[in-house]
């Protein structure tokens, strides 16, 4: 391989990172979501557990959990629906997260201990 195969190759190489670089953060534009749509998730979700639409209800919570996975609250509020379907595997699940995020949440730590 002469030099000039060299610089070719690393050129290619470089313009394939910067390619992957960029798709990168596209995915990431993409995928990011925004306080207000979490905070419309957490809202429509408690409306329709507030109706008895539990499977709906939950779909908004696990956008809201997918959407910021550091939010303690959207893990309470899907563990509430997950104890009202009577699910207590993922609830507990849930429990266990938010005193992982916030060890201090005491109505975590109370549903925990009651839940099953």
């Amino acid at each position: 391989m002469n030099e000039f195969d060299v610089v070719s190759l690393s050129r290619r190489m470089a313009s394939f990172l910067l390619f992957l670089s960029c798709f990168d953060s596209l995915v990431y534009w993409v995928n990011c979501a925004t306080q207000a749509e979490i905070d419309q998730h957490l809202q429509l979700g408690m409306n329709l557990l507030a109706r008895g639409a539990y499977s709906d209800a939950l779909s908004h919570f696990h956008a809201a959990v997918d959407a910021d996975p550091s939010n303690y609250m959207s893990y309470y509020k899907r563990a509430t629906v997950y104890m009202a379907l009577s699910r207590s595997r993922p609830a507990l699940s849930d429990l266990d997260k938010i005193l992982q995020l916030k060890p201090d949440f005491l109505k975590a730590r109370h549903q925990e201990g009651g839940c099953c």
